[in-house]
């Protein structure tokens, strides 16, 4: 057994005891039934680890015998409770991103915090995540409701935090690039000129208003729900180009296509209805930015491709798509 499930884990010291149910009814069930307006504290029906990235973050789904039965995520970081993502979510909500107020395209509500053991919580939103209906009929239509929402992000009216230029991702891109060369130095050369066309390719991309961007907007970060959608995992909002999203959604279709489906291009259609659609809907947007950045997304995932288990024989094929479309 796993040391994430397990519950083992010396910068989390805390997920063994959030991972009990016991543990959880005492010190976490009353928080969520307070923020959740519930009349009495709800039986904890299940604890189950989601995700765990070793010595810095889980995420736990709880199932709750509340009426009716409630999910809720939370998220446990070794840096502390993302304070900061929950107030964010608050503000959306308020701004009519908000499913409880007629909103097609709304956020999680969250549901509170545990300090003591470094946890914010947030309500589980009904649907299917992206990802399992892009093999579906209506995914064509899908791809377009998740333009729309993305849209709706960006068209928000509240202010990020943060700011995420070309140098931002220029930067987060050479580090991996680099990487990626010291793990494949037979492919050095290669990599290290993608770098460079990349790097010029990105100065030369044409400045555009500043929007508040999702920054990890991938098929994972959304669900459908008829035609309701709820965007997930906001902890990254920062101002910024919206080519961006939409670049790197496209860009994290055509991987997927590739590692599950053994072709780049099974998915271009869908890429290109979520991008006709975005289009649609923003006449600031230039589509020449969306392919730039989905050309340094898609350059990114040379090096993640060799570091997630499971996609390194996929690598070879992503440095080969880079290196066409800079060609």
């Amino acid at each position: 057994m796993s040391a994430g499930e397990n519950g083992a884990d010396p910068k989390l010291p805390r997920m063994a005891q959030a991972l009990d149910r016991d543990e959880v009814a005492q010190h976490v069930a009353p928080i969520l039934a307070k923020a959740g307006g519930w009349r009495s504290v709800p039986e904890v029906l299940e604890a189950r680890l989601v995700r765990h990235k070793p010595g810095r973050r889980c995420v736990i789904y709880y199932r709750l015998a509340a009426d009716p039965p409630v999910g809720v995520y939370a998220k446990m970081r070794a840096k502390g409770a993302d304070l900061q993502t929950q107030e964010l979510l608050e503000e959306l909500l308020r701004d009519g991103l908000d499913h409880a107020m007629g909103s097609p395209v709304g956020v999680p509500r969250p549901l509170g915090c545990f300090e003591a053991w470094n946890m914010t919580f947030q309500e589980a939103s009904p649907g299917r995540l992206v990802n399992e209906i892009l093999e579906e009929s209506g995914a064509e239509r899908g791809m377009g409701q998740v333009a729309e929402a993305i849209f709706a992000l960006h068209r928000s009216g509240v202010s990020p935090k943060r700011q995420h230029g070309v140098a931002d991702e220029l930067k987060i891109l050479r580090t991996r690039l680099d990487d990626a060369a010291a793990r494949a130095p037979h492919w050095g050369a290669r990599i290290e000129r993608v770098r460079d066309g990349c790097t010029a390719l990105a100065n030369g991309l044409p400045q555009a208003t500043p929007a508040g961007l999702h920054r990890d907007f991938y098929p994972d970060q959304v669900i459908v729900d008829g035609p309701r959608t709820t965007l997930l995992d906001l902890d990254l909002f920062a101002a910024g180009n919206p080519a961006l999203d939409v670049g790197n959604f496209s860009a994290h279709l055509a991987e997927m296509a590739l590692r599950e489906r053994g072709d780049m291009q099974r998915y271009s259609a869908l890429e290109g209805a979520f991008e006709e659609r975005y289009l649609e809907l923003s006449d600031e947007t230039d589509p020449a930015s969306i392919r730039g950045y989905r050309l340094l997304t898609l350059a990114r995932h040379i090096q993640l491709s060799m570091t997630i288990p499971g996609r390194a024989e996929t690598s070879e094929a992503i440095l080969d798509a880079c290196e066409a479309e800079l060609g």
